[in-house]
């Protein structure tokens, strides 16, 4: 799956973004202990992009 960033740069999808992105939110919040959770939610994600969208096809930042 290819990402098209603000920039218009299309890149390889990265869960590990997502996952880091859900990290800091819990954190800001003073949630603890949300590795796997995270992780989960990151994949979870993953999933369901790519059922909606083809392999080839550069989604945006925003619909993720």
């Amino acid at each position: 799956m290819k990402v098209r960033k603000r920039n218009g740069k299309i890149v390889n999808f990265d869960k590990s973004k997502i996952q880091n992105a859900i990290l800091k939110a819990f954190k800001a919040c003073n949630v603890e202990d949300i590795s796997e959770t995270a992780y989960t939610v990151a994949s979870r994600i993953e999933f369901i992009l790519s059922k909606k969208y083809k392999n080839d096809e550069a989604i945006t930042i925003d619909e993720i």
